[in-house]
């Protein structure tokens, strides 16, 4: 780089250490402008953050220390602390502390020799996606020829310009295999300056050979074209956006901006991502035919409207008749009140997605609906498992029912059915827990027309053992121990010849009512929760369609399908009655109100 005063290794040395905040790696000065070792500390040794000791000279319009560095940071998608000296009079200033999507903390300072202790918060794991610049470039119609174009230099490079002269408008310059393309508008065209779009794609000569695509938008030094690429620091036009990109031939591409004296814009541009894997947020055209979506409509407003009026019946049911106020029926209440909330909130939502193939109502409402949908599917598991216990001391222990399952107990449960299941879905959800290493997902957010919620493994696994598989084992279990409980009361009971026939029947009916009962809930959650459990370890790779069925569709089933539930109910009650009731022995057992 033309400077012989300093050693530098024959080959380049890649130096990294490991700590309980991520790993880091190291290196100095220009090598930040070759590919090793400083990219090559990114994409083959994957550190989080750089440290970057260096006295670096500023060199506008491209090369400031905290430009440069802040793209650095933001086109590798790493952290990067870079601690420039600070010596004003060798144009040596700007140290900083840079996460991929914006600076945390900067010092540039030309005109007193103090310096200054950075200090921020970053990630330590920072997760980032590379933009294909490329794609998305030439996917960008270029305006009509007719510019006339300029040649300036800008740090010894000669680029194409071409004058931006509306105050508003679209631009395209080449240079040889790089176009570059902008779109802008100010708020107005000031006689007394010049702006210019340029392209330079060629060899760097000067302090060292490297070759340099660059795409730019910069404020001429005068009036005068000849000055387009000299050092400027300052300026008065406001632009109210602009759009820039280029056909560059690497992945590796440094986006920056740089205000009117030498400062950054933290927060306030960032990159355009490639969405055409995703297309580029529109929704696909929806390739049903008018029928088959009048069909679809037809059959999930029908399951909406029994999921909401059968439940609804239920609530004012139980909630009417004082003599439906026990502790079953405060469960079964609750749950009603959940398979409502369900059918009313969640399920019209969910419709439109399934049959448009497309999500209408934004990323935010996006996020409520699925919290709401995830909370409202545990909290009604839950509930289930709740009625199991409940019928479980009521048939298995009568005698002890009345002191174990009260109204205060039935509160907890309650309790505990509503808000774990609420915090563990709106803390997840919100928090974006569940998307944690999950390569290209903020892309996917970003250019999805669909309502994208993805579980990684750890979340995914979670949420299958806490929310599906310990509930319903604990039901299959406890359901097994009533239904062998009150078959053995059944058959001591009715041990005369002429019951056994009748008795046989009865058992027989029981063991098969609550087989097709535990079978739907089964056969309604477990295809949702193992599909969220298993997409993650196959790289994601169900298809869409695929997913959207199996995991859209286990409320708007369970919800439908709760009158399954009740019948579970009536079955386990008569049971339970069949094994406590009175018969000529004259033994006198308490019948509990169920």
């Amino acid at each position: 780089m033309g400077e012989e005063q300093f050693n530098a290794p024959v080959e380049p040395e890649f130096v990294t250490f490991n700590t309980p905040f991520g790993k880091f790696g190291i290196f100095t000065c220009f090598d930040v402008l070759f590919h090793d070792p400083a990219v090559s500390l990114v994409t083959k040794f994957q550190v989080d953050t750089i440290l970057f000791p260096t006295a670096w000279m500023d060199v506008l319009p491209h090369l400031a220390a905290i430009e440069f560095h802040s793209a650095w940071a933001m086109g590798m998608g790493v952290n990067f602390l870079a601690a420039n000296i600070h010596n004003p009079l060798r144009r040596m200033t700007g140290s900083g502390i840079y996460a991929p999507d914006s600076p945390r903390a900067f010092h540039y300072d030309r005109k007193t020799d103090e310096g200054k202790l950075l200090l921020a918060q970053l990630e330590s794991q920072p997760r980032h996606s590379a933009v294909n610049w490329t794609a998305y470039a030439s996917s960008v119609d270029a305006p009509a020829t007719g510019n006339q174009e300029f040649q300036s230099v800008a740090f010894f490079d000669e680029f194409t310009f071409v004058e931006l002269k509306g105050i508003a408008g679209n631009y395209t310059v080449c240079q040889n295999d790089l176009c570059c393309h902008l779109s802008y508008r100010m708020t107005e065209k000031r006689s007394d300056e010049v702006y210019a779009l340029g392209a330079f794609d060629g060899l760097h000569t000067v302090e060292g050979q490297y070759h340099l695509q660059i795409c730019t938008l910069l404020k001429c030094k005068t009036t005068s074209l000849h000055t387009c690429g000299s050092s400027v620091d300052t300026a008065s036009t406001t632009f109210e956006m602009f759009s820039l990109s280029g056909t560059f031939g690497t992945q590796y591409v440094f986006p920056e901006v740089l205000l009117s004296e030498v400062k950054l814009a933290p927060g306030e541009f960032q990159e355009v991502l490639d969405c055409s894997e995703y297309g580029n947020g529109s929704c696909p055209e929806n390739e049903r035919s008018l029928g088959v979506r009048v069909a679809m409509y037809s059959f999930m407003t029908g399951a909406i409207f029994i999921t909401v009026f059968g439940n609804l019946a239920m609530i004012v049911s139980i909630s009417y008749f004082k003599q439906l106020h026990t502790p079953t029926n405060f469960l079964i209440l609750s749950m009603a009140v959940t398979d409502f909330l369900l059918g009313f909130t969640i399920m019209p939502y969910s419709m439109v997605r399934s049959v448009e193939n497309c999500w209408y109502f934004g990323l935010t409402f996006c996020k409520i609906h699925y919290s709401f949908d995830l909370m409202l599917s545990i909290t009604s598991i839950f509930h289930l498992c709740s009625v199991a216990v409940d019928r479980f001391y009521a048939i298995c222990h009568p005698l002890h029912y009345c002191s174990k399952m009260t109204i205060p107990v039935v509160k907890r449960l309650l309790l505990v059915c509503w808000s774990l299941p609420g915090a563990f879905a709106f803390g997840v959800v919100f928090s974006e827990a569940y998307a944690d290493g999950i390569e290209g997902y903020d892309i996917l957010v970003a250019c999805s027309s669909s309502c994208p919620v993805m579980f990684n493994k750890l979340w995914g696994t979670t949420l299958f053992v806490a929310g599906f598989f310990t509930p319903s084992s604990m039901m299959v279990g406890l359901y097994g121990k009533i239904f062998a409980v009150s078959k053995k009361h059944a058959r001591a009971i009715d041990n005369l010849p002429e019951n056994q026939n009748s008795q046989m029947r009865k058992d027989k009916k029981a063991a098969k009512t609550l087989g097709i009962v535990m079978g739907v809930f089964l056969l309604c959650w477990f295809p949702c929760f193992f599909t969220i459990l298993l997409d993650p370890f196959l790289s994601f790779s169900t298809p869409a369609v695929l997913f959207d069925a199996l995991t859209c569709t286990c409320g708007p089933q369970k919800g439908t399908l709760d009158p399954l539930k009740l019948e579970l109910q009536m079955v386990v009650r008569s049971m339970w009655v069949l094994g406590t009731k009175l018969r000529s022995s004259g033994r006198a057992v308490t019948v509990l109100d169920l």
